[in-house]
């Protein structure tokens, strides 16, 4: 039985309630995008009403709701749509302070055919925004005020209200404009891999291009730095400083080669020779994973599990064993990566990582000591 609040699905309708309290909704498209080409979504919380046990309900209904109307929710880093929901407080009740630190996410409404969101709401609203997961561009919103903290409400004029509110939903075909490229994927701009132990990168300069060792029966990976061939069958072998590995396949699992193939030292040898390899990087016995990329990628190694800490003077979790700057922003739990190119930023150490511009971080990177900075990685080859 609902007795703490009106109901969560009640921010994003456009009604006349009829009971004692009546709730006027506000909803539509906010930037001229479309919800058409959507289909996924996240849903992430923003200003808490103060209490779990309400945050739990809201975010329950909101998430029957938008099944009912096609959508379908996955892992933010798979997601066409951000969905967040903020609750208004005393203490925070404006559209600013819901996105104060929120770095590049472009919740102002530019355009479309709704009026102006309100600047301060009552406490006790609502609010639900859709962004697009790869542009961070609002795409709708709706508010409901007497949504947290009534309790006078029969269980039947709730549960009612519920069922009449959920129709408005936007369904995962709904147009609210003309632009489908709102929910392009998220493309990846560089390659970061995250390893708690060596790594030997393997980079590869697209797909590899394997040609024949004269007078034997290997064939030698020519784009690549690394020196990596393959025998008839098809297994690969890879020469590191210290050792060699071995692979049934190009990307396939790598381990220290039970027995070198005739020939293969007197090949890595003519290579060396001629300035066609190099012999840099950790010896198989130190080196428990190979990688091998088909273009550059970055190894941010960590001892073990990754430990985040709270970074003094500031709402950031920095990364404490790391061999990189990382950082996680507890108000959208997005991970940042320093680099030497510049920040990147993912939902989980599994990418996909995009660049952010210094001037689209949020508000508390500006206070990140410098020492923190000085060790940035660059491209591993």
């Amino acid at each position: 039985m609902r007795l703490t609040y009106l109901g969560g699905i009640a921010m994003i309708a456009l009604v006349t309630a009829d009971c004692a309290h009546p709730a006027t909704i506000a909803s539509g498209s906010a930037n001229n995008a479309s919800l058409g080409a959507g289909r996924t979504y996240f849903l992430l919380q923003g200003t808490s009403s103060g209490s779990a046990a309400i945050d739990d309900e809201l975010s329950s209904d909101i998430e029957l709701a938008l099944a009912a109307k096609g959508w379908l929710e996955v892992p933010p880093e798979d997601a066409q749509a951000i969905v967040v929901t903020h609750a208004a407080t005393p203490a925070k009740h404006s559209l600013a302070a819901f996105y104060d630190g929120w770095g590049d996410w472009n919740w102002r409404r530019a355009g479309g055919g709704v009026p102006d969101s309100p600047g301060e709401y009552t406490p006790g609203t609502v609010i639900v925004d859709y962004f697009s997961a790869s542009t961070r561009q609002l795409l709708w919103r709706g508010s409901a005020p007497n949504v947290v903290g009534h309790d006078t409400h029969g269980a039947d004029g709730t549960d009612r209200r519920i069922d009449r509110l959920a129709q408005a939903v936007p369904r995962s075909d709904t147009r609210l404009g003309e632009n489908d490229d709102a929910f392009a994927p998220v493309t990846p701009v560089t390659n970061i891999l995250f390893a708690q132990s060596p790594v030997a990168v393997v980079q590869i300069d697209g797909p590899a291009i394997y040609q024949a060792v004269p007078g034997t029966e290997f064939e030698r990976v020519v784009n690549t730095r690394r020196f990596m061939i393959r025998d008839a069958a098809g297994m690969h072998y890879l020469k590191l400083s210290r050792g060699w590995m071995e692979a049934d396949a190009l990307l396939g699992t790598w381990a220290t080669a039970g027995a070198i193939p005739p020939g293969a030292e007197q090949i890595f040898d003519d290579s060396l020779a001629t300035n066609r390899v190099e012999q840099s990087g950790p010896g198989a016995a130190d080196s428990p994973a190979v990688v091998v990329s088909m273009g550059p990628v970055t190894v941010v190694t960590t001892e073990g599990e990754i430990q985040f800490e709270a970074l003094n003077d500031t709402s950031l979790l920095y990364a404490r064993n790391a061999s990189a700057p990382v950082f996680k922003e507890p108000t959208d739990k997005e991970i940042y990566v320093r680099l030497a190119a510049g920040w990147f930023r993912a939902w989980t150490t599994e990418g996909p990582w995009q660049r952010v511009p210094d001037t689209r971080l949020p508000a508390d990177f500006a206070r990140i000591p410098v020492a923190l900075l000085a060790r940035v990685p660059g491209a591993e080859k």
